[in-house]
């Protein structure tokens, strides 16, 4: 608990700090209201009543063809506020059910023994598309702990994420939790889960609030193909800005400390559909297929995205804000990406068509042996912001610390140049290239330390405005 109000007080120092330099309005990035209070996101209180067993509902522990999704729901019906529903040691066959195996009750928490011990597998018996294992609508004051989240789908095929193939009849979701009738879900803990084995998420959190996902497992999702698959947590507003500030908007929700595993996954997390005031924060991205944290192009915005590690993204961007999908563009203005550490992946942060005002800062960019790579590539993105940011000992042919550069979008949907980019204090060193700017208007550079790039340290087509003094060498 120490830890946790230690790294929420320093995100609040830094973001303060930041801000006043940037002279952005009250509003900010993360966990601050739209007047720039901070929020303490709220967690369930102390499930203080009786633990109920499933098995003394009909659930058994083997791995069998008997059905054990009824007694659970039969324990999740008899459960009252402040119970937990437990799942002892053991494999656990859930067949029946329509779109969930079972739904979430307010109040009622949901705990295995140990998320090593107590599996759960879906199978369902009559397949609806859009299925999940755990369904939760307008709930709130609950925990889900300690349990694996899997399906009966084995095959091992070859992860391929420019495939259009159809939706198979398989799971689709570990957790789904949504709003109904406007309320949203709320003050949900999400801890120490392993899921697996879905199509589109292992965890989608929609038009919810104050949810926080701490210490999950994620990997080997049964697809990695376009068209919504292959997502590790997926954060969602509605596709218009009707909910904002109203009680189901997605906003104040944190995901921490997890573990992402690639190479079966398209995205670790995707924020998307104005969704905004999230924190992702102090996670661990291995080898997704593309943009291992993406910032999805529908208008999502001040989402802060912190001291995360992300490697080996050798195909796509560590973190990605916007997308040329068809029917994306631009994410939201003043998402706040700073201390991440980004090794080995093929765009380190990407800020394409049209997304304005992205703040770029502390992050280390390193260890780059891929070909034609960059650290940092804006392309439209109006008033980004590139502070801090240590790009050192990229050595794969081709890369350069930082590309500014004509962005063609769409079919000329959001094409543009870089506008109003601010690059200062950064530190670009011992790289294939240092810094190559070939298109924009009203580049302010200065005080950044460019030294040791083989193909060179500074190469630019445009004039820059410049202040103080740089050491360039």
């Amino acid at each position: 608990m120490k830890n946790y109000f230690f790294i929420f007080g320093m995100l609040v120092f830094i973001s303060t700090w930041f801000f006043q330099l940037t002279n952005l309005s009250a509003a900010r990035p993360g966990l601050f209201d739209p007047e720039g209070n901070t929020v303490i996101v709220r967690l369930p209180g102390l499930a203080g009543g009786k633990r109920i067993l499933v098995t003394d509902y009909g659930a058994d522990l083997k791995n069998n063809e008997k059905d054990d999704a009824a007694a659970v729901r039969s324990a999740v019906e008899n459960a009252l506020p402040g119970d937990t529903v437990f799942f002892p040691a053991g494999v656990y066959n859930l067949r029946s059910g329509s779109s969930c195996h079972f739904s979430l009750k307010s109040g009622v928490s949901i705990a295995g023994e140990n998320k090593n011990t107590s599996i759960l597998i879906s199978d369902f018996i009559q397949f609806t598309p859009k299925n999940h294992i755990i369904n939760g609508k307008g709930v709130n004051n609950l925990a889900i702990r300690n349990l694996t989240l899997s399906s009966r789908f084995n095959e091992e095929t070859e992860p391929d994420h420019k495939s259009k193939a159809p939706f198979l009849e398989e799971l689709n979701s570990g957790i789904r939790l949504e709003s109904s009738s406007g309320v949203p879900s709320s003050t949900i803990l999400i801890e120490n889960l392993i899921i697996e084995r879905f199509q589109n998420a292992g965890i989608s959190i929609l038009d919810s609030s104050e949810i926080t996902v701490r210490s999950c497992e994620i990997k080997n999702a049964i697809s990695v193909a376009g068209g919504g698959r292959g997502y590790g947590i997926c954060l969602q507003g509605k596709r218009s800005d009707t909910a904002l500030d109203e009680p189901d908007d997605c906003r104040y929700n944190i995901i921490e400390k997890c573990i992402f595993k690639g190479p079966r996954l398209r995205h670790a997390v995707i924020i998307q559909n104005f969704a905004h005031n999230n924190l992702v924060i102090s996670n661990i991205i291995t080898a997704t297929r593309i943009d291992s944290i993406d910032l999805h192009g529908e208008d999502e915005y001040r989402n802060e995205i912190c001291f995360n590690t992300i490697t080996d993204c050798t195909l796509g961007s560590a973190i990605g804000v916007g997308n040329n999908g068809s029917t994306h563009d631009g994410s939201g203005p003043e998402n706040f990406i700073h201390h991440n550490l980004i090794r080995n992946c093929l765009r380190g942060i990407e800020v394409v068509f049209g997304s304005p005002q992205t703040i770029i800062a502390d992050n280390i960019i390193t260890e780059n042996s891929l070909n034609n790579g960059v650290g940092l590539l804006v392309r439209n993105g109006p008033k980004t912001v590139l502070s801090g940011n240590n790009i050192c000992g990229n050595t794969g042919s081709g890369f350069w610390g930082i590309i500014l550069e004509a962005d063609p979008g769409t079919a000329g949907k959001c094409a543009g140049d870089p506008s109003g980019i601010i690059i200062r204090s950064n530190k670009i060193t011992g790289n294939s290239g240092g810094i190559k700017i070939s298109a924009g208007k009203n580049i302010l550079y200065f005080d950044n330390q460019t030294a040791e790039n083989i193909n060179g340290n500074l190469l630019t087509d445009i004039e820059l405005k410049k202040e103080n003094t740089c050491a360039e060498q």
